[in-house]
């Protein structure tokens, strides 16, 4: 857990600007757990965007991780918890902080306290949680800062195995412009500073309403749409084909967390389905094959 939560901190240092503090304390202990690494990276960078957001004027972010016994008594104050062994996360800031109404609904999917967008994404780690066995619970007072803290199952093995390291592709770049259509604002934001530092010339938009007002008022060239299927007022196949009428040369690549067939027939000829969570390296290997595949390449290709 402590190599994931070290790995995705380069990750956060853009999207947090220079005036908040990043402090990493990572655990002393061996933790393992049982949980895909792009989900828990996904989890991290929405809780850590949205402590950013909380301190405008800058603060310190703390992530810290730890083993963890819940017993009995903990089970009883928290509902939806269970006994056991487990790994933490802790994401803390010194923001400003939110009223027992708020943290009460924070975890509802569109639920936002800023003044722009479709919600803070928590829905989206909270349903991570409970796939992977585990709680999450929050802490919070105003003026003073809030603390997410992630319980997950600890895995222990009967013997220490030698870790085996994989090293990662190096993403290949490019300077195509590129239209983002994802709702779930963090994980816009880091997609779009990713594909930035690649050297794409990059638009986002947070719903599919929002994204066809911006494919209309496009003249020149959008070579790759990247778009979330359910998202709020437009879905994004229905955006694709939008697209593919005023832009037909566009390549399309879709998101998706969804099971496959809610999404089968779909996808637009050529598209590319990605599904959700992903790794970064992963999302610029599929945008090189969409980019620079033949313009009569076969529909419905899933990324692997």
């Amino acid at each position: 857990m402590s190599k994931v939560v070290s790995g995705v901190t380069e990750m956060l240092r853009r999207p947090l600007g220079e005036e908040v503090e990043l402090v990493v304390i990572p655990n002393p202990q061996k933790g393992a757990v049982r949980a895909d690494p792009a989900q828990i990276e996904q989890i991290l960078i929405n809780l850590a965007v949205n402590a950013g957001d909380a301190m405008p004027e800058g603060g310190t972010l703390t992530l810290r991780t730890e083993n963890i016994e819940l017993d009995a008594e903990f089970v009883k104050q928290h509902p939806g918890s269970r006994q056991g062994s487990f790994v933490t996360v802790a994401v803390a800031d010194t923001g400003c902080g939110m009223d027992e109404r708020t943290q009460a609904r924070i975890f509802e999917p569109f639920f936002t306290t800023k003044e722009k967008g479709t919600g803070l994404g928590l829905a989206t780690v909270y349903g991570i949680m409970k796939q992977s066995g585990g709680y999450i619970s929050v802490e919070s007072e105003v003026g003073i800062g809030t603390t997410f803290k992630c319980f997950l199952p600890r895995f222990k093995e009967e013997r220490e195995r030698k870790p085996v390291s994989v090293p990662r592709p190096i993403p290949q770049k490019g300077t195509e412009s590129v239209l983002l259509v994802e709702d779930d604002r963090p994980l816009r934001e880091l997609v779009r500073d990713f594909m930035l530092d690649l050297g794409y010339q990059v638009s986002t938009a947070s719903d599919g309403a929002q994204a066809l007002g911006l494919i209309e008022n496009t003249s020149g060239p959008i070579h790759l749409l990247i778009t979330d299927l359910m998202i709020p007022r437009i879905s994004g196949d229905q955006v694709a084909v939008r697209m593919s009428q005023w832009h037909p040369e566009t390549r399309v690549i879709y998101l998706s967390g969804h099971a496959h067939e809610k999404i089968k027939g779909k996808l637009v000829a050529g598209a590319k389905l990605l599904r959700k969570p992903f790794e970064l390296s992963l999302l610029a290997q599929a945008m090189r094959e969409v980019l620079d595949s033949p313009a009569d390449a076969g529909a419905g290709a899933e990324a692997s």
